[in-house]
């Protein structure tokens, strides 16, 4: 099980099947969610929260 709690900037909870890469999902999470990931979810997806750049670290 695993447990993510968003402080800040609204972020992103990605989602995909293991076994089928094209599912995709994405969540977006605000300040102060709590998303807890078990069970089937846990085994059968991976999960990721992405890193935000900012317009300076994309120009370099």
């Amino acid at each position: 099980m695993i447990a993510s709690i968003s402080l800040g900037q609204t972020r992103n909870f990605d989602f995909r099947k293991k076994d089928h890469h094209a599912s995709k999902y994405s969540l977006p999470l605000p300040h102060g969610s709590l998303l807890i990931m078990k069970g089937y979810l846990q085994e059968n997806w991976e999960h990721q929260i992405a890193k935000l750049y900012s317009a300076h670290e994309r120009a370099d």
